[in-house]
């Protein structure tokens, strides 16, 4: 016995997210994504894990370069997470944005609540998904809030 998609996405929605958005280099091109399938796997070594749509052109550059960078917003920035959400603005996603590139070269967004600088060590495809797995090479934390989405929205943190 299966679920329907819808049923299995209405499910999921009921676990509360934070919100990040994988960016990535590759020469002058720039590309990014928000995510919300990121979590840690090992401390030792330090290793943290996405997932990405097989369609997606961020995975397929995080592939062709392989490094990334994982930008976890803060709770202020949910006009950041629509922007890198929407496939029409796919090429228009830095355009006016504050960023800089990290030690690895990896577009960091500025006023995140913390970034991952990731060298990508493995790659399956499972699904319609890739499961990136990525070792932390670099990573920068304040006390930002952060975002959360759940049920569909956004949310801030309460203390």
């Amino acid at each position: 016995m299966s679920i329907t998609a819808g049923e299995f996405k209405s499910t999921l929605a009921r676990w509360p997210s934070g919100v990040s958005v994988v960016t990535a280099r590759q020469g002058e091109r720039l590309t990014g994504m928000t995510v919300s399938a990121f979590c840690s796997v090992s401390l030792s070594p330090p290793l943290i894990l996405i997932c990405a749509a097989n369609t997606s052109e961020t995975c397929a550059m995080i592939q062709g370069c392989g490094r990334f960078a994982v930008n976890v917003l803060a709770s202020a920035q949910r006009e950041i997470s629509q922007r890198f959400a929407d496939p029409e603005l796919e090429g228009q996603r830095f355009d006016d944005l504050e960023f800089h590139f990290g030690k690895s070269g990896m577009p960091i967004l500025a006023q995140v609540a913390a970034s991952l600088e990731c060298k990508l060590v493995h790659n399956s495809v499972q699904g319609d998904h890739h499961v990136l797995i990525g070792e932390v090479e670099h990573a920068e934390h304040n006390d930002r809030s952060p975002l959360l989405f759940h049920r569909g929205k956004y949310h801030d943190l309460a203390d």
